[in-house]
């Protein structure tokens, strides 16, 4: 029900504001007061589009908002479905700029015209002259014959019934469009040559290490020889003279106490040069090049630095993170799939349930069409319409749909 009516900028209107009560409200005036403005504003709210004529100052934006109290109007679910927070309080607003773009709200979220349209068409039913937009709805006839006959709570059951049938059918199409089966087996592959590469962590860096050092391996052996080679080779290398030199302070330790701690000193040195020249010999010894083990580096290389272009990634720590989420990917299709065999067979039971409900339903339709036809009839008597006929005429289908398989 329309609790409140605000406009602004609209027309004619510069600002206007009206409350309105419970019950019956009429609006009244002459012609070219302003009446067919206040439906023209409420038809913005049911998404009928708009331009910058309807602008009251061209500079400025227009906005109508209204409140409702939808308590009895059953639309919780419309607002789940559109992810809308909902109130029995509604606020419907549209705003149109004088750059001619429109936005509209429903409690302050923003939704498409075609949302708008939705609960406009819920909420308002706007009549002109010869013409009734409802009546010419198939959902509002049956409505109207389901109230007549009483048939509310089967046209519930129903409803609730056709609502998890379209939900699984959703579910249905997520699951077959998830991928299709030349993307599995693209991803397949994928998986299949990550898994092939035998992928470590870490593994890059140290080849790269290891390549340095094999591709700098005889400049890297020719110096540690010739390092070698001064400290203990040759009649002049560098062990014969810090020994001579440690002769001499031996010679004179005894003299003095701190030559005797130099001496000392310089021997405890020798020994410690002794065991570096080991570790140089034995590192120059050990250093050797090898171009049959820098082809396999470079070839090993090669494959990473492929594989991580192809992903778009920048290390092997990332390829495996891309392995491990193709694998997920697989497992959730072959998953999938199964749930969509279960699930074609478990839509396909429960549209023989649905079917079988609307059948129902509509025999008593069908029961009370001509008791609804008398009524209508007598109440034309009435209305002093003697010649007046009212018939209704049914079809009934195979086709489900969200009031069941009839069609009036």
């Amino acid at each position: 029900m329309l609790q409140h009516l605000t406009i602004e900028n609209y027309t004619l209107i510069k600002h206007l504001s009206i409350d309105f009560e419970d019950g019956f409200s009429v609006i009244t005036g002459e012609t070219g007061a302003g009446k067919s403005i206040l439906l023209g504003a409420l038809a913005l709210l049911s998404g009928q589009r708009a331009d910058t004529s309807v602008l009251y100052d061209k500079s400025k934006k227009s906005i109508i908002e209204a409140e409702f109290n939808i308590t009895d109007y059953d639309l919780q679910d419309f607002f789940d479905e559109n992810d809308i927070d909902y109130d029995n309080l509604c606020i419907i607003r549209r705003e149109i700029t004088p750059q001619s773009k429109s936005r509209s709200f429903i409690n302050d979220t923003p939704v498409s015209l075609n949302v708008l349209k939705i609960i406009g068409d819920a909420l308002m039913d706007i009549h002109v002259q010869n013409n009734n937009l409802l009546l010419q709805n198939r959902n509002f006839q049956l409505k109207l014959i389901d109230q007549y006959a009483r048939l509310q709570k089967d046209s519930a059951t129903y409803h609730e019934g056709y609502k998890k049938y379209v939900a699984m059918q959703k579910e249905y199409e997520r699951l077959y469009e998830q991928a299709s089966t030349q993307e599995k087996d693209y991803w397949a592959f994928l998986y299949k040559e990550l898994e092939e590469a035998n992928l470590q962590a870490g593994e890059q860096q140290s080849l790269e290490k290891e390549l340095e050092l094999l591709s700098n391996a005889e400049e890297i052996k020719q110096q540690l020889y010739a390092v070698s080679f001064q400290f203990s080779e040759g009649e002049t290398n560098l062990f014969s003279l810090l020994q001579e030199c440690l002769h001499k302070l031996q010679s004179i330790e005894n003299y003095n106490e701190n030559i005797a701690e130099l001496s000392q000193r310089l021997q405890s040195h020798i020994i410690d040069l002794k065991d570096i020249v080991f570790e140089i010999t034995k590192l120059e010894e050990k250093t050797q090049y090898d171009p049959q083990r820098i082809e396999q580096i470079n070839q090993r290389l090669d494959l990473l630095y492929t594989l991580q272009k192809k992903h778009k990634v920048n290390s092997e720590t990332e390829l495996i993170t891309t392995k491990n989420h193709l694998s997920e990917l697989l497992q959730n299709i072959e998953a999938s799939e199964e749930s969509k065999e279960k699930m074609a067979n478990a839509i396909e039971e429960e549209k023989k349930i649905l079917y079988q409900l609307a059948k129902s339903l509509s025999e008593k339709r069908q029961k009370a069409l001509k008791n609804m036809e008398t009524d209508l009839q007598a109440v034309m008597q009435l209305l002093h319409m003697p010649s007046a006929r009212f018939n209704i005429q049914m079809e009934t289908g195979d086709y489900l749909h969200a009031s069941g398989i009839d069609k009036v």
